[in-house]
């Protein structure tokens, strides 16, 4: 979807004037691994991102995708774990066994309600 792009492009422009070295020195204070950084987050992290949620969405439906939604804390705590190097920790863990039994008892929930209705 291209408004997707078009909105992540334009609400990336006002970080141009928000960093006090661009405002100093003008855009060319910024190396060039900044620039890729910038378009990388633009088009890798906003756009292709929220496509790949609304083609998920499309095909299980948007309540059984809303509780994925549960599981983003998971995924950024194993991918703070495998490249950044933090550590896990016990209250970490714990948050992952509460978020896991939230997940599962909705789901069951839902096949519980759904099982009764067809039955």
């Amino acid at each position: 979807n291209w408004t997707t792009l078009l909105s992540a492009v334009v609400l990336q422009i006002p970080l141009l004037w928000t960093d006090q070295k661009m405002v100093v020195d003008g855009a060319a204070s910024v190396s060039v691994g900044g620039w890729i950084a910038l378009v990388y987050l633009i088009v890798f992290a906003t756009a292709l991102g929220q496509q790949a949620w609304l083609y998920g969405v499309r095909g299980i439906g948007p309540s059984r995708a809303s509780i994925f939604g549960n599981l983003i804390p998971v995924s950024a705590l194993l991918l703070s774990a495998v490249i950044l190097g933090e550590r896990i920790e016990l209250r970490h863990l714990v948050g992952v066994v509460v978020i896991f039994a939230g997940v599962w008892m909705v789901t069951w929930q839902s096949a519980r309600v759904s099982t009764r209705r067809s039955g």
